[in-house]
This record gives structure tokens, C-alpha cells and sequence, in this order.
């Protein structure tokens, strides 16, 4: 047990190694920060200038989406297709490391990244209050905060596994950051549009409603907690990452 354990700690230690040595994260990183402080920019110079009933941060939040579907491709394109390519894989498996310890290790170096970046976007918050001074604590709601992060880590941790996976079916990193845009566009912005459509049956519209996220973002940080998002995500996670074992 003992052996498992130290195996796996060296295996997470080595993925965040090579995740904060490839230049790339930075990149990646530097780009969601980007993205992120020109929506916040965008959300408050709306804010300030029109009468909105939505609190500030809440109109921030609902625009996660957008990070997510460019920054997770791009987090988890290397996964394992440019391991499998050079053949970096089986050298890790000859040490006796097991497949289940290797896929866990890159998920948490993958999903501490994740949410440290998504940390960081708490710098914003605290640059308003530097500048609109008390008139920016009306906005800065605890509760919504403690909510919006928790269902950013929960969905996150369903998304970086089907990158992961969709990474293990190719050798092709590229090809794998884009199916894994198109898959999450198709869960993220078509499972919004879906539900709308007349075309789909009735016994169809009913599932696709679980897949929303907007509505599952808005219970939880008004400290509503429904279990079916949970058990989603979490299965979601679960199966996406023992699929990853079998390639």
C-alpha cells in the first residue's frame, strides 16, 4: 500500500513538474487571464454605465463557458497523445507505475492547474475594491463566490477528463485539442439550445435538461444544492477516467 501511495505521489510531483516547465502553460495561462480580465472589464463598464438587475460578479460567472472551452483543450491536448507519439508511456509503465496511478497523477496535476488559474481570477474583485472603493462591497457576496467556484471545480473536473480521454484515443495532439473543443461545445453550448427545439422528442428534452449548466451555476451559488449535477459530474469523471485506462 505504502508502495502505491509513494508511487503515486512521484507520479503527481513529476505531471506538475512538466506541467509548470512547458512554456505552453504559461501561454495557456496568460490567455485565460487575458480573457478573463477583458470580460470582467466588459461586465463592469456595462455595470457602471446601464442599470443591470444582475449583481456584477453573477454576470462574470455566467460567462465561464468561454475560458473553459478554449483553455481545456489546451490544457489537456498533451495528455497523453504526445506521450503515446514518442513512446513516453510504456518507459513510465516499465517501472512498474500502474496505468490507474498514471491517469489519476495527470488529472490532479491537470485539475490543481485548473483551479489555480481560476484563483487567480480573485485578483479582480480585489482590484475593483481598490478602485470603486466601499461602494464595491455591495457586490462582493461570499456565499456567491463559495458557490461559483464550486461548480467551476465540479463541471472542471468533468471536463479535463473528457480531454484526457479523447487525448488517450490519438497520437495527434492537435487533433485531440479539437475534438475535445467540439465535444464540449456540443455539452456546454448545445445542451443551452437543445432543450428549445421543437424538433426533439419529448422523452429527449427531458435528459438534456440534467446537461444545462447555466441553471446548475445559478442554484448552487444561491446555495441551493441539487444532487443530480453532482452525481453527473461526478460519474461523468469517474468514467472518463477508467475509459482512459483501456488506451
Amino acid at each position: 500500500m505504502s508502495f502505491l501511495i509513494k508511487t503515486f505521489l512521484t507520479l503527481t510531483k513529476h505531471e506538475l513538474w512538466q506541467l509548470m516547465t512547458w512554456p505552453g502553460s504559461y501561454a495557456m495561462a496568460a490567455g485565460f487571464l487575458g480573457l478573463m480580465g477583458f470580460l470582467f472589464f466588459l461586465v463592469l463598464e456595462r455595470f457602471l454605465h446601464i442599470s443591470q438587475n444582475t449583481p456584477l460578479f453573477e454576470g462574470f460567472f455566467d460567462l465561464f463557458w468561454l475560458p473553459v472551452l478554449f483553455g481545456v483543450p489546451l490544457l489537456t491536448l498533451r495528455s497523453f497523445s504526445q506521450e503515446r507519439r514518442e513512446g513516453i508511456l510504456e518507459s513510465v509503465l516499465a517501472t512498474g507505475a500502474s496505468l490507474q496511478a498514471l491517469v489519476w497523477s495527470k488529472f490532479l496535476a491537470l485539475f490543481s492547474f485548473y483551479c489555480l488559474l481560476w484563483l487567480l481570477c480573485l485578483s479582480f474583485p480585489l482590484w475593483m475594491l481598490g478602485v470603486l472603493g466601499q461602494a464595491a462591497h455591495n457586490h462582493l457576496d461570499v456565499g456567491m463566490f463559495v458557490g461559483s467556484y464550486a461548480f467551476i471545480a465540479l463541471s472542471g473536473a468533468f471536463y479535463l477528463s473528457v480531454g484526457m480521454l479523447l487525448s488517450s484515443f490519438t497520437e495527434n495532439a492537435t487533433l485531440a485539442g479539437m475534438l475535445t473543443f467540439c465535444v464540449l461545445f456540443i455539452l456546454i453550448v448545445g445542451s443551452q439550445l437543445l432543450p428549445q427545439s421543437h424538433l426533439l422528442p419529448d422523452w429527449l428534452q427531458a435528459p438534456l435538461l440534467v446537461l444545462q449548466n447555466l441553471p446548475q451555476l445559478e442554484d448552487l451559488r444561491h446555495g441551493i444544492l441539487d444532487s443530480r449535477p453532482v452525481v453527473f459530474y461526478g460519474s461523468g469523471t469517474l468514467l472518463c477516467l477508467t475509459l482512459c485506462r483501456g488506451h
